[in-house]
């Protein structure tokens, strides 16, 4: 299935009405199986080129998801052969770290790989394992940054050494407290900390 012209014109203007907002679309690769790969491929790279060069008109850029085991074309190997056939300057990934980690991988690989084409993250915790195996501790628990095993210095490092401008996109549902502001306060302060530890003290 293509997209129409139509649909991709309109596109823009339905995104981020409000010019204060960062201009950023993040898009998870579609479950298309019966298809196989190569023709998935290049059907997804046509329809998100076309999505890609309008967008960029607005300065909207692209960020495709990892989604490892959960849809397809959501691993390293499958989202860098779609962003290179969609080839857009506009165009990278979305770094979900509980999606990484529940898969067993790190997400500060995922940082290096995606380089400067990391676009956005959606940073959240869990405590490991396999999200449909026997060593699954809770599968992808969206838990607040630091309270799972992924290990985030070594994830501001990452960040650091690829020159990620920021900003940072937190994701968690179960914070251990009522008051969600304060959650949040916490939460940066926590952050702050981490970077303290993780990052080298600038030369006086």
């Amino acid at each position: 299935m293509s997209v129409d012209p139509d649909d991709v014109a309109r596109l823009p203007d339905s995104l981020y009405p409000c010019p204060e907002l960062d201009r950023m679309l993040a898009l998870h690769a579609e479950q298309v199986e019966r298809h196989g790969e190569e023709a998935v491929i290049a059907t997804a790279a046509a329809n998100l080129k076309a999505m890609a060069r309008a967008a960029a008109d607005h300065g909207i850029r692209l960020a495709l998801e990892n989604m490892h085991g959960y849809f397809p074309l959501g691993d390293q190997r499958t989202l860098e052969l779609l962003v290179k056939a969609i080839d857009e300057p506009n165009v990278g990934y979305c770094l979900d770290s509980g999606h990484a980690w529940v898969h067993g991988v790190a997400p500060e690989e995922c940082v290096r790989w995606m380089g400067s084409r990391l676009y956005e993250t959606h940073f959240h915790d869990n405590r490991g394992g396999s999200a449909t195996g026997p060593g699954n501790r809770g599968g992808d628990e969206h838990l607040p940054v630091g309270f799972g095993t992924i290990d985030w210095r070594a994830v501001i490092q990452a960040l650091d050494e690829v020159g990620f401008p920021g900003p940072i996109t937190v994701e968690a549902r179960h914070w251990p407290m009522k008051n969600l502001a304060e959650a949040c306060r916490r939460a940066v302060t926590w952050w702050r900390a981490c970077e303290t530890f993780a990052l080298p003290k600038p030369a006086r």
